[in-house]
């Protein structure tokens, strides 16, 4: 609020003083300088007041204090590289203008959770007598049964129609529609949109069938959710980062369709004039794969296919459509900058897409780092571009102390499709080989000292190496990644990724496993699978020099809790009497206090006690 005018005090004085002043050395004029110092410093700080008793303009020291007026806990202060809390204080004052309202609620489960949230208060949807002074036109006690779109709400969070009153308690999921009771529905799934996606044919015979899935299997169309209105609006469906329900994909299909839209379909490329029309585009199910008339396109999002009429298939189809999953992982448009490998100045560098790429297919792409002409094996880094897919036979040869990279874009999630493993050979160690962000469908083998390192990130190794139109693994006993024994140097790391089964070699260096989902094989014949741990080759066994060895033991989510030995083992028999011993006196649990270890040939298997 300091006035940029300077000098203001003593510009107040007559012209008769101030020119004797002057004649005098300005003696005064020096006096009124060091007051409106004075003054300045009193104007700034009343300044400082008054932006500090709003949380927009406040200090950043003050908001914390102010958060403590409005009763917000768990505020520290902030010290260098610390992000601001202005805003989370800010949001608790429109919480407190507006507390008791459902949009309010709303807010506080998305906030809270993450996830998209939708509050409903049951008491608008009972049957009520109406009241000429409020009328409530939509409460009819009858619903109509010929409305089939409003029908297919009953039960979720934008029903319409009208109940009779519930007495039983909500908590236990007993009673929902009363007068005081309100309800938040989540939505946990993510909607994760995809462009220029290759469709699946349908293996189905006589109809021209996709799946949207570049795998084959059901994938429900998730909605691509609009931007909400205002804060005070609540949750619509078309907000929502839900399944597209068939009917009202049916009765709003210009709301769904489109390039903006949930999904689009394409001829041949995606381009405006090559989409196919709104009008060709019906509702229907496809559960059979019925045909649709001759001219119209048949979509069915509940299980994400579409069909053309026998023999009216273009050469080839281009999909644009969201699927739904949990969280960023194995892979999928979401941002993994930090993750993908920058290339250095001797690095050899190609990308590869259907358009604008170095090459069209990934094969190509390695064929040329193999060559001793142009890439000659060195370190690699090979970006695929899009969200296609690709029908591979892949080798990788790498050279000794050389890195490989095979990545998508930041936001690409492509498909592979092998036609055969993708062997990792060449007896060379010193090496590393990294996917990043694919989805492979077929299975990844190391040969016999092929590699020191093998790095899967946010990648899908598809379980059972292919999925069918069911869902189903096509081969539910084959490992998604395996190593060929012996292979004492092999290190692999399988970070944020879904993998099915894996089988490594028993003398391999080691495995680590974080935040990813790793299947289980299923076995040809009866059986149960038990998971194990199995050590290195023990022969000879090593000599321990701590006094009493001790290891820290997780069982699923039990642990880690300390096991210690009695003893030092000097032998394989003794090893494993010590550590059986140690892990059942961990902790008393039952899967602790029955696990077992046994001893096969050179190894350790540690096998749990229960689930």
């Amino acid at each position: 609020m300091t006035s940029g005018i300077r000098e203001r005090l003593y510009a107040l004085l007559p012209a008769f003083d101030r020119l004797r002043d002057a004649e005098e050395g300005e003696p005064l004029r020096a006096l009124f300088a060091v007051i409106e110092r004075e003054l300045h410093a009193v104007e700034d700080n009343i300044g400082d007041m008054y932006r500090n008793a709003f949380i927009e303009t406040c200090d950043e020291w003050v908001a914390p204090y102010i958060g403590d007026l409005l009763g917000v806990r768990g505020l520290l202060g902030t010290g260098d590289g610390v992000f601001t809390q202005r805003a989370y204080v800010a949001n608790t004052l429109d919480y407190r203008r507006r507390k008791g309202t459902a949009a309010v609620l709303e807010r506080l489960a998305r906030d809270i959770s993450g996830w998209p949230a939708r509050a409903v208060e049951f008491w608008q949807i009972l049957g009520a007598t109406q009241n000429l002074n409020h009328v409530r036109l939509l409460n009819v006690r009858t619903p109509d049964l010929r409305d089939t779109e409003r029908l297919g709400l009953i039960g979720g969070p934008f029903e319409t129609a009208a109940h009779a009153a519930d007495v039983r308690r909500i908590a236990p999921d007993g009673g929902r529609y009363n007068l005081p009771n309100v309800g938040l529905f989540l939505w946990r799934l993510q909607s994760y949109p995809l462009e220029g996606v290759d469709p699946a044919r349908s293996a189905a015979p006589g109809v021209d069938g996709f799946h949207f899935s570049p795998l084959g299997s059901p994938s429900p169309v998730f909605n691509r959710p609009q931007a909400e209105e205002s804060d005070t609006a609540l949750l619509g469906e078309a907000n929502a980062e839900g399944p597209i329900r068939p009917a009202a994909f049916h009765f709003h299909r210009s709301d769904y369709y489109g390039p903006d839209a949930a999904f689009a379909l394409y001829e041949n490329s995606i381009s405006p004039g090559s989409l196919i029309d709104l009008a060709r585009i019906m509702c229907k199910d496809l559960s059979a794969w019925a045909p649709p008339p001759s001219g119209m396109v048949a979509v069915d999002v509940r299980l994400g296919r579409f069909a053309f009429p026998a023999g009216e298939a273009p050469a080839r189809v281009v999909a644009s459509y969201a699927y739904g999953f949990s969280a960023d992982i194995g892979g999928g448009p979401y941002r993994r900058s930090d993750t993908l490998a920058v290339p250095a100045a001797d690095t050899w560098t190609a990308t590869v897409g259907r358009q604008g790429a170095d090459f069209t297919t990934v094969s190509g792409a390695l064929a040329a780092w193999a060559d001793p002409n142009t890439g000659n094996r060195r370190d690699a880094i090979i970006t695929v571009a899009d969200n296609a897919t690709y029908d591979e036979t892949l080798s990788i040869a790498p050279a000794a102390g050389r890195t490989l990279v095979i990545q998508a874009a930041d936001g690409a999630r492509p498909v592979i499709r092998l036609t055969g493993d993708l062997a990792i050979t060449a007896a060379e160690l010193d090496s590393v080989v990294v996917l990043n962000g694919l989805a492979l469908a077929g299975a990844v083998r190391v040969e016999t000292g092929a590699l020191s390192l093998l790095r899967v990130v946010h990648c899908t190794l598809v379980p059972g190496l292919g999925l069918n139109e069911g869902g189903e693994p096509a081969r539910p006993e084959a490992p998604s990644l395996a190593g060929d024994a012996p292979n004492v140097a092999l290190r692999v790391e399988i970070d944020r990724s879904i993998t099915g089964a894996l089988r490594l070699p028993p003398d391999a260096l080691g495995l680590t496993v974080r935040d990813s989902i790793v299947g289980s094989a299923q076995p040809d014949g009866p059986g149960t699978p038990v998971q194990a741990l199995v050590s290195g080759n023990l022969s000879p066994f090593p000599e321990l020099s701590f006094p009493f060895p001790a290891l820290d033991v997780s069982i699923g989510s039990e642990g880690p809790h300390r096991a210690t030995l009695a003893f030092v083992p000097a032998s394989l028999a003794a090893a494993r009497d010590a550590l059986q011993d140690a892990i059942r006196a961990a902790h008393p649990s039952p899967a602790f206090t029955n696990a077992r270890v046994l001893s096969a040939g050179n190894l350790l298997l540690v096998a749990p006690g229960g689930p």
